[in-house]
């Protein structure tokens, strides 16, 4: 889960970079939640809903976002996704 602040996004371009670039679309299984009066955070979820680990996103760039969702998510493939 990407959790970020509407609010807050202008204070943050590289998050909103990422929620508007359609990288997030790849990820079916990454939730984007918009929080109020916190800072953009990665949450990693089990499969049982429970948080494994949260790490702190308000300094990182768009490239590092989506590597670190990369590494950490599955990702569908775009041939698959348009078939």
């Amino acid at each position: 889960m990407l959790q970020y602040t509407v609010c807050k996004s202008p204070t943050f371009p590289e998050i909103e970079a990422f929620i508007k670039s359609g990288l997030p679309a790849k990820y079916p299984n990454l939730e984007l939640k918009a929080v109020e009066d916190l800072d953009p955070m990665i949450i990693l979820l089990d499969k049982h809903g429970v948080v494994e680990h949260k790490e702190d996103v308000k300094n990182w760039t768009t490239e590092d976002i989506n590597t670190y969702i990369n590494t950490h998510l599955e990702k569908i493939n775009i041939s698959e996704a348009t078939v």
